[in-house]
């Protein structure tokens, strides 16, 4: 008995050995001895390589990774630019320490370590963070769009605008050529997640930059998608179509052509989908290595969009001696047409010099018709005490053209160059308004009719030429640039005015002076720099810093009344600095702002009767500085991740434009543009979530401190305001199952220095729970579920609602049926308070209704 007792204690024992095992150490440079950071570490079966674990060293080329229920485990560690370390280790004690492992300098990387990394879901090398797409799971049929929501780091805003750990992503390619304009619309949310191989997030880098070998931007991304090997050769073709209740619909086809030398695409769609009907087209072709053409890409994308937007709106007006009220209904009828073509070339003459040709052309068209009506009150709309209805219908066309070159030669064994840069940015727009308006108190009978047509017409040419010289000393560690840019910029603005004449009931052939002009605008920009740049890349430290100066001659005509001619000089300093530690980055710079022609055009705009805008032309400059500071941390293992970011941002603001608003008795406004000084902004923003399988938490917290002036009867006052927006995030996965939980609490505490205006506070909350399930590989079912509280909307404003919206999607060899519903207790509406120095608005507009449909998908 005393033996079997032994022999199943040492068993125990093996097994709590094989079942929990730490291995940790440190991973240094053979030569320097220096850590290196960034290293990937892995953990495979020895016997038949099954994944076991994943991770990265940090900073100090520290590792752990931890193993269950293996007695022979491959170890490996690879990372850029140096030879692949591997060894088997036969766990033998709960933690072994493999001490200090010495990397060799490689040239070349092996085959082997691809191999190895791409069945990593993350890895990172320098700048770039890559995240393996078959490492995230999504609905079936998923895209691009549904595959970034479920990447650590990301966040997608309201309006499309996509990050990565607070850093705005402003260009997007695929396969690293452009895909129909840098923003990535298409990208996103036409290609399928499942033949997407990996997505790569790097610094913002122009062409210049990527050919010198510059770090390029830190404070702004680029986004690549990587697609898989096997889709290289092939035609990939996506069709779908939907149908639902009260006749909606939507159809989509696309057919994307990729190997390594060319992309071919081309998609096209329609939809009429609630209160707007859309159409859409687009081609677009990319190649590279064609003799000295290193890469070429030519894109056309066609709009055609008819949309309706109707909006209500109350406000709560503050002056220094009391309050109104107005009340506001618009209905805004939208026919727009838009064209885009960009061509872009890069020529690489020889290893040293690259000229870059870029060709840009929009071209769009438009009709508006607009019809609104306003009241005005003192007593909460009670009893009126005036209005406005206004009814404008516009139609016109805009055309924009952009054209650039660039050359880049770079000299000696260093990174020196000189870089020279031409651009031309060229504008044309017409617009045809025919403007009908009655205002007034309706009680007396006092109303004031207006009635007018209006010829627009814009042109606007822009040159710009700037040379830049970078000269490397020290081993190329510092870096002195030399830089002047000059630009030309002419802009005409054109407006004829004509009054209705109610004898011979058409409008007049002599156009009204006092509401008309002919503008001609010559703006001449000298901006000369001096810049050091430090980068010790063993080191990890990057430090830039250019001074320069922003001349700007202005100078106005006005070829209707010479009273109004004006010339103007801006001399300002122009500053810039950057230190970047690893993953800590501070920014500093100064932005110099001139007065747009509509601040600087004296010229009344009387488009709305009861708002008259006038332009104020002894404006000056403002001169903005900002700061920037952030900080990230990731630890990526397979079981345990931590993610925190943080970032500060502040603006001071000197000479900053504001409105000048005096409202007279019967409540109509004149509005005009003043400088002022004190202006500032605050912002903090922080991220943090931990993973431990198969449940994750996130923290987030955004905080904003406003200070700003303004102007009301002749009464300067400053507004202060703060808006802090805590979160929280609660999800679950596993192999059949992800639920995702989240908390938002938006708050704003407005305080005024006038007593008798009221200090205004709100607050909104949001709660979300998304559910996944997947049934067997070809059934999966999301329900998303929210609820959002605004209880300090006005009356007649929905203040709670909840918005219920589930799918499911069957797969069938290449085929997928799709069901939506979307709204299901049909409370959606787009509600929101919006809070500024004089007034409190509460809005409501439409949004998408609630609808069911039925979709059918093809892919071959």
């Amino acid at each position: 008995m005393r033996k079997i007792l032994i022999s199943l204690l040492s068993i125990s024992s093996f097994i709590g050995y094989a079942q929990k095992f730490e291995i940790r150490g440190k991973i240094l440079d053979s030569i320097t001895k220096k850590p290196i950071e960034y290293s990937t570490v892995y953990m495979e079966s020895a016997k038949d390589s099954t994944q076991i674990d994943y991770g990265i060293s940090d900073e100090n080329g520290f590792f752990s990774l931890n193993s269950n229920g293996y007695s022979e485990i491959l170890f490996i560690v690879s990372s850029m630019g140096y030879k692949m370390y591997k060894r088997t280790i036969k766990p033998d004690k709960s933690a072994y320490d493999i001490g200090e492992i010495l990397l060799e300098v490689e040239e070349k990387e092996f085959p082997t370590i691809e191999l190895i990394e791409k069945k990593l879901p993350v890895i990172i090398k320098k700048d770039t963070i890559e995240f393996n797409s078959d490492s995230f799971k999504t609905k079936i049929g998923a895209n691009v769009k549904d595959l970034l929501k479920k990447i650590p780091g990301i966040e997608i805003s309201k309006n499309g605008t996509i990050s990565i750990d607070g850093k705005e992503i402003t260009e997007v390619l695929v396969n690293g050529k452009s895909f129909f304009g840098k923003d990535g619309k298409v990208a996103i949310e036409r290609l399928n997640k499942e033949d997407v191989e990996s997505i790569q997030f790097s610094n913002a880098k122009t062409e210049k930059e990527k050919f010198v070998g510059e770090q390029g931007n830190p404070d702004k991304k680029t986004m690549n998608i990587e697609l898989k090997e096997d889709k290289d050769g092939d035609f990939l073709t996506d069709l779908y179509g939907e149908y639902g209740i009260n006749n909606i619909y939507s159809a989509n086809a696309m057919i994307n052509y990729f190997d390594k030398k060319q992309n071919v695409s081309l998609f096209g769609g329609k939809s009429n989908f609630v209160f707007r009907d859309d159409g859409e087209l687009g081609l677009s072709y990319s190649a590279n290595d064609w003799k000295y053409v290193k890469d070429f890409s030519v894109s056309y994308f066609l709009l055609k969009e008819n949309q309706d937007i109707i909006r209500e709106s109350k406000r709560n007006n503050f002056l220094p001696n009391g309050n109104y009220f107005s009340k506001k209904n618009t209905v805004d009828k939208n026919d727009n047409n838009f064209n885009n073509i960009h061509t872009q070339l890069t020529f690489e003459v020889d290893s040293t010099t690259q000229v870059n040709l870029s060709v840009g052309l929009n071209l769009s068209k438009k009709y508006v018709a607009l019809k609104s009506t306003e009241e005005f009150s003192v007593n909460n709309l009670s009893e009126l005490l005036n209005g406005s209805e206004v009814n404008k219908n516009s139609q016109g066309y805009n055309m924009g053209i952009n054209n650039k070159v660039g050359i880049t030669k770079r000299f000696g064994k260093s990174n020196g160059y000189i870089n020279l840069l031409l651009n031309q940015q060229y504008s044309l727009s017409k617009s045809d308004d025919k403007l009908n308006s009655k205002s007034g108190n309706t009680t007396s009978n006092d109303i004031e009719i207006m009635r007018q047509k209006i010829n627009d017409n814009g042109e606007k040419n822009n040159l710009t030429a700037k040379i830049e010289y970078n000269y490397p000393f020290k081993q190329d560690v510092f870096h002195l640039i030399l830089s002047h840019k000059i630009s030309r910029i002419t802009n005409n603005s054109i407006k004829n005015t004509y009054n209705f004449n109610d004898h011979t009931n058409e409008y007049m052939s002599k156009l009204d002076p006092k509401l008309s002009y002919d503008f001609r605008t010559k703006n001449l920009v000298q901006n000369p720099e001096i810049g050091l740049k430090y980068n010790n890349a063993t080191d990890k430290i990057k430090i830039n810093i250019s001074m320069g100066l922003d001349r700007v001659l202005v100078k106005n005509e006005d070829k209707l009344n010479t009273s109004l001619d004006i010339e103007k000089v801006f001399n300002d300093l122009a500053l810039s600095s950057s230190i970047d530690i690893g993953d800590f980055f501070l920014f500093y710079f100064i932005a110099n702002v001139i007065p747009s022609i509509d601040k600087i055009n004296p010229v009344p705009n009387m488009d709305d009767p009861m708002n008259i805008k006038i332009g104020n032309p002894n404006l000056k400059s403002t001169n903005n500085h900002n700061i920037n500071i952030s900080y990230r941390y990731r630890e990526l293992n397979k079981n345990k991740q931590n993610l925190f970011y943080t970032s500060v941002n502040a603006t001071i603001r000197r000479n900053s434009i504001i409105a000048k608003t005096t409202t007279y008795e019967n409540l109509k406004r004149k509005k005009t543009f003043v400088n002022v000084d004190g202006d500032y902004s605050l912002g903090f923003s922080l991220r943090y979530s931990y993973k431990i399988n198969p449940f994750d938490i996130g923290l987030m917290m955004n905080l904003s401190l406003d200070k700003s002036y303004s102007f009301s009867n002749d009464v300067e006052f400053y507004t202060f305001t703060i808006r802090p927006s805590p979160g929280i995030i609660l999800s679950y996965k596993s192999d059949f199952l992800e639920i995702f939980s989240r908390y938002n609490i938006g708050m704003n505490n407005a305080t005024y220095s006038i007593e008798k205006f009221q200090d205004n506070f709100f607050l909104t909350q949001n709660v979300s729970l998304d559910i996944l399930a997947y049934i067997y590989e070809s059934i999966s079912i999301d329900n998303n579920l929210s609820y959002n509280h605004n209880p300090y909307v006005n009356e007649g404003f929905q203040r709670s609602s909840i918005l219920y919206n589930a799918s499911l999607d069957y797969k069938i060899s290449n085929w997928t049926i799709t069901f939506k519903a979307y709204d299901i207790f049909n409370q959606n509406e787009n509600v929101k308070r919006v809070v500024e120095n004089d007034y409190i608005e509460d809005i409501k507009s439409n949004d998408i209704e609630q609808y069911f449909t039925i979709g059918l998908a093809l892919k071959f």
